[in-house]
């Protein structure tokens, strides 16, 4: 005896089809398709006029050391991100989850983890305790003794966003963006 079945299928995307759009570019798994995040220290943020340098260079001086070795480096981002990276990486697909699930987009999901970036390299930026600084420089910065911490500038134009294709952020960079 045939019987025939009927089976409906009801299809939802939750965010699945977002998703495979955004990893098309197969050939960079780190790409989602143009949208990219960053975090860090941007631009002319924080130049003081007359000032030689801006804190953005002053942020890779301090992150790498200068060329002539006068400044050591005082990798507070590097830090920051070998001692976070399996947790944004399990972050990652936990946001991702939620925009599957339709509860957020994908651009948010992005956005969240970037944040936690941005607030991990603060936090390094204020712990980071060696190698200190010059006994003429902690003179001058007293009572203040932490090497990357004296106006606030370099702590305060942290920054994160999540970039779309054309480059411009899914929401306004806080500290007037690049």
């Amino acid at each position: 005896m045939i019987r025939e079945i009927t089976v409906r299928t009801l299809d939802r995307d939750f965010g699945a089809e977002e998703l495979r759009k955004l990893f098309a570019d197969a050939g960079n798994p780190y790409a989602l398709a143009g949208i990219r995040q960053e975090a860090g220290v941007y631009d002319d943020r924080g130049r003081e006029s007359g000032d030689p340098v801006n804190v953005a260079e002053v942020a890779i001086v301090q992150e790498f050391g200068s060329l002539d070795g006068r400044i050591p480096s005082r990798p507070w981002v590097r830090n920051a991100w070998d001692a976070n990276v399996d947790r944004y990486a399990r972050q990652l697909g936990t946001e991702l989850g939620k925009a599957i699930d339709g509860s957020q987009t994908v651009v948010d999901a992005l956005d969240r983890v970037i944040l936690r970036v941005e607030a991990d390299q603060v936090d390094s930026l204020i712990a980071l305790e060696d190698p200190p600084n010059a006994p003429s420089t902690l003179a001058r910065k007293a009572p203040k003794t932490n090497p990357l911490v004296d106006s606030g500038q370099l702590l305060q134009s942290h920054d994160s966003a999540v970039l779309l294709e054309d480059g411009t952020p899914a929401r306004p960079w806080r500290q007037g963006g690049s």
